[in-house]
């Protein structure tokens, strides 16, 4: 870039810039590609996955059988909201 004695900036060469911008798009387009793949690969190993709740619910509730005096306890942790 130059400055022009009236203070104006001046491209010096506008096809090598717009090759650079290009390039710049171009890549973080690809990028961008990427991390979507990435996420919907998770997203799609995850959602298939069955839900933990009734396995931690019967983990914890039979570790509080064995203690009488937290037998209050297993029935607040039911009221699931």
């Amino acid at each position: 870039m130059c400055v022009s004695a009236a203070g104006i900036f001046m491209v010096a060469d506008p096809p090598l810039i717009h090759t650079a911008y290009q390039t710049e798009i171009d890549s973080l387009t690809k990028r961008s590609k990427a991390a979507e793949s990435a996420f919907l690969n998770a997203y799609k190993v995850l959602a298939d996955a069955p839900d933990p709740y009734p396995l931690l619910e019967a983990a914890i509730v039979r570790s509080f059988t064995s203690m009488p005096c937290q037998l209050s306890l297993i029935s607040s942790f039911r009221t699931r909201p």
